[in-house]
C-alpha cells in the first residue's frame, strides 16, 4: 500500500484503519509510561514541523504531501510508545501475513500456472502496464493473479501487480525471519526462498544468495568438522557467488528492463539537480519524466527509490530517511540488525518503494529501536 495520492478510496480507508489502530493501541495499553507519550508527541511535533517546512517551500500536491507526513507521525508515535520487543512483534506479524501470501501463491503458481492442474476462475482488468492501457489478467478466486511472464513462463506475482513488488515483500519477510525472529524456522526460510525464486526477480535472487551465504558462514556451530568444511569451501563458494551474480546482472542489463533501470538512475539524478536542496515537490513526476529519452516512450515508469526521494524532496527530505538511522546505528549494530538494515537498503535502492507504508514502518523501526537495557534506562531517567 502506498501514499501516492489522496483520491484513492482504498488507500484512504487503510489510512483511517491505521489511525484507528494507533489510537486504540494507545488507550488500551496499561503499561505505557507517560514519559514515552510525552516523548512521542514531542518528536512527532518536531517531525511535523520539519516536513511542513518542505511542503511549504515546494508547494506541490499539498494534500497528498500532508497525508504522507501524518502517516509518518502515526507510525512514529506508535513505535515510540512501544517496548523494544513489541516493536519487533509488528515486523513478525507482517512476516506472518506475507508467509500466508507466499504459501497460497506457490500453491496456485505450481498447480495452476506451471502444471495447469488448476485453471483461472475469472479475469480482472489491470492498468499496471508499460503503456497504461488495461490488460486482461487471469485470476484464481481472487487469491492469485497471473500478471506477468518471463520467456514464456508465468512469474509468481501473488496478489501484487508485478513480480519485483512480490519479490520485495517475500525478501523483506525473509530478512525478518532470518535476522529479527529469535526462533528461526527453516521451513519458513525455505518457503520464502522458493517464493523469491518463483518471481524470477534478479533483485530478489541476488539478495537471497547473499543472505543464505551469510547464514552459512556466520551461524555458530561447535562442530570442528563443519568449521573446517566452511574454511575449505569458502573460496569456492565466493567465486561461484561472484559468477552467478555477474551472470544475473549481465542477463538483466542486456534486456530492455535492465537498460531502463540503469537510465532511471541517470534520469532521477538530473531531476534532483534541478533543485538539489528542497527537491521538486511531492509526486512531481513530470520533472523526472521530462528527462526520459524517446527510446523508452513505451515504458515511462520508474524503478528506484533513492533518486525519486532526492528528485521530490532533495537533500532536505533525504536526511529524514538517513539521519535518524545513523543516529540510532549503535543500537542497530548491538542487536545484530545490521545485515537486516543492509538488506533493506539494497531493496530500497533497486525497487520503487519511496513512500510506502512498509518503507515508513521499516525506517521508523530502525530509527527508534533500542535494546531492553537502554529502553529501561531511559524510562527510569
Amino acid at each position: 500500500m502506498h501514499l501516492y495520492g489522496s483520491g484513492n478510496s482504498f488507500s484512504d480507508y487503510i489510512f483511517m484503519l491505521l489511525l484507528t489502530g494507533v489510537i486504540g493501541c494507545t488507550f488500551s495499553k496499561n503499561n505505557i509510561h507517560m514519559n514515552k507519550i510525552y516523548r512521542g508527541f514531542l518528536i512527532s511535533i518536531c517531525i511535523l514541523g520539519y516536513i511542513g517546512l518542505w511542503i511549504f517551500v515546494t508547494w506541490f500536491k499539498v494534500l497528498p504531501a500532508i497525508k504522507f507526513s501524518f502517516t509518518i507521525l502515526l507510525f512514529l508515535f506508535f513505535f515510540i510508545i512501544q517496548e523494544s520487543n513489541e516493536r519487533s512483534e509488528v515486523l513478525l506479524k507482517y512476516r506472518n501475513v506475507v508467509f500466508i501470501i507466499a504459501l497460497v501463491s506457490l500453491f496456485f503458481w505450481l498447480l495452476g500456472s506451471i502444471l495447469h492442474f488448476l485453471h483461472p476462475s475469472g479475469i480482472v482488468q489491470s492498468v499496471w502496464t508499460d503503456t497504461g492501457d488495461p490488460k486482461v489478467v487471469p485470476s484464481y478466486h481472487g487469491f492469485y493473479f497471473e500478471t506477468q511472464e518471463l520467456y514464456g513462463v508465468i512469474r509468481n506475482t501473488a496478489i501484487f501487480t508485478e513480480a519485483p513488488m512480490t519479490s520485495l515483500h517475500f525478501s523483506i519477510a525473509m530478512l525478518v525471519e532470518v535476522y529479527v525472529d529469535k526462533k528461526k524456522s527453516l521451513f519458513k526460510i525455505f518457503l520464502f526462498s522458493i517464493a523469491i525464486l518463483s518471481s524470477f526477480s534478479t533483485t530478489g535472487i541476488i539478495l537471497l544468495i547473499v543472505v543464505l551465504l551469510h547464514q552459512l558462514f556466520t551461524t555458530r556451530t561447535r562442530s570442528k568438522f563443519i568449521q573446517i568444511i566452511r574454511i575449505s569451501v569458502l573460496p569456492i563458494f565466493f567465486l561461484v557467488v561472484i559468477f552467478v551474480v555477474r551472470l544475473l546482472l549481465q542477463a538483466k542489463l542486456e534486456t530492455s528492463s535492465g537498460s531502463i533501470r540503469t537510465d532511471d538512475f541517470i534520469v532521477g539524478t538530473k531531476a534532483w539537480l534541478l533543485h538539489p536542496i528542497w527537491g521538486n515537490g511531492y509526486m512531481n513526476y513530470d520533472t523526472i519524466k521530462q528527462f526520459m529519452a524517446s527510446w523508452r516512450n513505451y515504458n515511462t515508469g520508474f524503478s528506484n527509490s533513492i533518486t525519486m526521494v532526492l528528485a521530490y524532496g532533495g537533500i532536505y527530505l533525504a536526511l529524514l530517511y538517513v539521519f535518524p538511522i545513523i543516529f540510532n546505528f549503535k543500537n542497530i549494530k548491538k542487536e545484530g540488525y545490521l545485515p537486516f538494515l543492509l538488506g533493506v537498503v539494497y531493496l530500497f535502492t533497486f525497487t520503487i518503494i519511496p513512500f510506502e507504508y512498509l518503507t515508513m514502518m521499516l525506517i521508523i523501526f530502525f530509527s527508534t529501536y533500542s535494546s531492553k537495557t537502554t529502553s529501561s534506562s531511559m524510562i527510569r531517567n
